[in-house]
């Protein structure tokens, strides 16, 4: 709800979004709610010529009388459906990489812990429980590699 909240109220569903505060736009950039609400609006208004017609006695209708002035109320003229596409699949890559930059981040000081015996453990072997870093390395080969250790060290 931190992050989402925000980046729903620059969506443009509640309030016109050229209404903004000017410490608040930059929010429209990454708001993913108003990318998919511009694209939606956009296409599904664009083409549309008269949402209601006008009232011939009274002269009284709809507030918005055709697509493009409902587009218009709510700041969209200038936007295009694609313009959305794109900028959903550029915050995709963006967050993509900005996920694989913090597991790579977190994932440095770990990865010499890292020892993985698959063809043992195809094998059937019996697999040590308590072992280091949260990899399964078979009983033999620790029990190998300690024998190892100890007799390097002598």
């Amino acid at each position: 709800p931190l992050i989402i909240m925000p980046l729903a109220m620059v969506g443009g569903l509640f309030a016109n979004t050229e209404r903004l505060d000017p410490y608040w736009v930059w929010l429209n950039y990454i708001s993913f709610p108003r990318y998919t609400f511009m694209a939606l609006i956009v296409n599904q208004f664009r083409s549309v010529d008269t949402l209601c017609p006008q009232d011939p006695v009274n002269g009284t209708g709809c507030v918005y009388r055709t697509g493009e002035e409902y587009i218009r109320i709510l700041g969209f003229q200038d936007w295009e459906w694609w313009y959305s596409v794109f900028g959903l699949v550029g915050l995709i890559l963006i967050f993509l990489f900005l996920a694989a930059l913090g597991l790579t981040i977190l994932g440095l000081g770990r990865r010499g812990a890292l020892n993985f015996d698959f063809e043992s453990v195809v094998e059937g072997q019996s697999v040590d429980e308590g072992d280091v870093g949260g990899t399964a390395v078979p009983k033999e080969s620790t029990e190998e590699a300690n024998e190892e250790m100890a007799a390097k060290e002598e």
